[in-house]
């Protein structure tokens, strides 16, 4: 797919997105943003605090509905916390106050949590 064309679709999801009094943010992640090849375009959509799971299904697929196949969204706040830490590393296509708020809770939950998973991790390693 073109990047002209990637593009176009991204800027229909922010325009979506700014209408949308659910979602306070856009952010582009993944493959598509290293220099190397990419199977698919990952987007996540920060919703604002208090929307339920199936709200949350629904945004996704309404979104979804819209785009070609390449594009993968996901609504952040129910992504495990460590892809959500990645997701922070990403591009903001939209934002909002809130976005910064939930994103500064999210790094002080993973700092508080790093050390278990670097703990697991060394553990598992050693183990094999």
């Amino acid at each position: 797919m073109e990047k002209n064309i990637i593009n176009k679709h991204l800027q229909k999801i922010v325009e979506k997105a700014k209408k949308d009094r659910d979602v306070v943010g856009v952010i582009l992640f993944g493959s598509y943003l290293q220099s190397y090849g990419f199977n698919d375009i990952d987007i996540a959509l920060v919703t604002r605090e208090g929307i339920d799971e199936r709200t949350s299904i629904e945004k996704r697929v309404e979104y979804l509905a819209e785009l070609p196949e390449k594009f993968d969204i996901q609504i952040y706040q129910t992504l495990p916390l460590a892809v959500k830490k990645e997701v922070l590393e990403g591009k903001v296509l939209y934002e909002t106050k809130e976005l910064y708020e939930i994103a500064y809770k999210t790094i002080k939950d993973y700092e508080r949590f790093r050390k278990y998973r670097e703990d697991y991790v060394r553990r598992v390693l050693v183990e094999k």
